[in-house]
């Protein structure tokens, strides 16, 4: 009973704000679409009269079947809140068939217009959050009906994850290597970025080998260019003395790293993205929540080779025949041995310096280094992997141990300049077509049918020396708890 006078007040509610705003449509010009939907059969602008019987029924189907696209809507923009009720009503409309064909027709209009918008993605920081919010509440995959996967399959799937700034110049050999890689179109490929540009939305957009996703991160200095996390003009500047920071009165007088410098946020963006990107991916992309594969960590300037996802399936397949308890899979790796042959792999302890390229990672990872926020959010070091590396030292009841091949599938490409050198000038085609000539030159060392298990000729891992510094603002720290807060 209870139930039904519940039901019969928000039917009445949602059939008195349907009439309030056929009024108002018809007494003003229309407005500009700024709300993307995924196309759809049945959708229209106008509602339909409809008696508060029949709005019953459509706002019970509505909390019954859609009650996500509500949320989802509602935190679009201050237009899709004027909608929302008249969304949701029309698709419960054509739920029952009650869906003209002149309905439809101004739905596909109305489509079409949706998309041009998506196009414009803005200039103002708050033009660029609304498009960072709706996309990663959207969460669109492209390709998806070219390549079809069955729900048993999704959950092992490999997922490629590249973590991306601004280097689009390697970025497209990063792309290009993924498309020449056999197996590919199996894989979901996600461009994290912190930086949003129509360049980079039109690079993921043209992706035409295998599924693909964007999320973008919320928290950078592109989206709060003169606030935290970007910078403030009343922060401290970097190379200052405490006493006279607190003299000046500036934002972080009271918060600068081990060696008494403030925060960069050219620096702690990649802290902030890394750790971010990792919990978006694991805990809020719903096309992942009940995938139980690996799921691969690049960054924009990483080559793979064309049997990188074979390699990683074979080194799975050692693990599990072996019954050996890792929590990583590395099929990259720094300073590697370039004369190592192919079919030969390790096990080691996961060390930054070494394994903090092209390695992926599983659930139960994620859930362990969840259960360290603290101590990778607290640790004074504006470098993940540091990080990453010392949460399994001083957290951890075993620190992180993973299996790696001997010669790399993943090759870092971007070492000729970056955050860490002092080169401005990049050679991106020269050191792509380096790899490319290393990797033609062993191609009979690709694709082996089974590993065999070596040694690791790795020196013991040493634990890193005192921190790097760089995270000592407790904004910073702040922040990154509560990233992992929302998950």
């Amino acid at each position: 009973m209870r139930r039904s006078r519940v039901l019969l007040v928000l039917g009445c509610c949602v059939a008195g704000y349907l009439l309030a705003l056929r009024h108002l449509a018809a007494s003003r010009p229309a407005r500009p679409w700024k709300l993307q939907v995924e196309a759809g059969p049945h959708m229209d602008l106008v509602p339909s009269r409809s008696t508060a019987e029949k709005d019953r029924l459509l706002a019970k189907r509505v909390l019954d079947t859609t009650v996500p696209v509500a949320s989802n809507l509602r935190a679009t923009s201050n237009y899709a809140n004027e909608h929302t009720s008249h969304v949701l009503a029309t698709q419960a409309r054509a739920v029952d068939g009650r869906t003209n064909e002149s309905e439809a027709q101004t739905y596909a209009a109305v489509i079409t217009q949706v998309k041009q918008h998506a196009r414009r993605i803005g200039d103002t920081p708050a033009e660029l959050r609304e498009f960072v919010s709706f996309n990663n509440q959207q969460q669109r995959i492209y390709n998806e009906a070219k390549f079809p996967m069955a729900e048993e399959d999704r959950k092992q799937q490999i997922v490629v994850v590249i973590q991306v700034h601004t280097r689009y110049h390697f970025l497209r050999h990063t792309l290009r290597s993924l498309e020449s890689a056999r197996h590919v179109s199996e894989i979901l490929l996600i461009v994290s970025a912190d930086f949003l540009s129509k360049e980079l939305v039109e690079m993921v957009e043209n992706v035409t080998f295998c599924r693909t996703m964007l999320i973008l991160c919320p928290h950078s200095s592109q989206l709060y260019p003169s606030t935290f996390p970007g910078t403030d003009p009343k922060d401290c500047p970097a190379r200052i003395k405490k006493e006279e920071a607190v003299a000046r009165g500036c934002l972080n007088a009271y918060y600068p790293d081990m060696y008494g410098n403030y925060r960069e946020a050219a620096f702690s963006a990649i802290k902030i993205h890394w750790w971010w990107k990792a919990s978006f991916v694991f805990t809020q992309l719903r096309v992942l929540q009940k995938h139980e594969g690996w799921i691969l960590l690049l960054e924009e300037d990483h080559l793979v080779s064309p049997d990188f996802v074979h390699a990683l399936r074979l080194l799975e397949t050692v693990r599990v025949k072996d019954k050996r308890s890792v929590d990583m899979l590395n099929i990259g790796r720094q300073r590697a041995n370039l004369n190592a042959a192919g079919h030969e792999f390790s096990e080691e302890e996961w060390y930054a310096v070494f394994n903090n390229m092209g390695f992926a990672i599983q659930r139960s990872g994620w859930n362990k280094l969840h259960g360290c926020t603290k101590q990778f959010c607290d640790y004074d070091d504006y470098n993940w992997d540091w990080t990453l590396q010392v949460v399994g030292r001083d957290c951890l009841p075993q620190r992180w141990r993973t299996l790696v091949l001997t010669m790399p599938r993943v090759y870092h490409i971007g070492t000729s300049c970056g955050i860490h050198q002092k080169s401005k000038v990049c050679h991106p085609d020269e050191d792509a077509a380096k790899v490319n000539a290393e990797l033609t030159s062993r191609s009979g060392q690709l694709f082996p049918k089974e590993l065999s298990f070596v040694v690791s000729s790795r020196p013991r891992a040493l634990m890193p020396r005192k921190p790097n510094g760089g995270w000592g603002d407790i904004r910073d720290r702040v922040l990154c708890k509560n990233i992992t807060k929302k998950s």
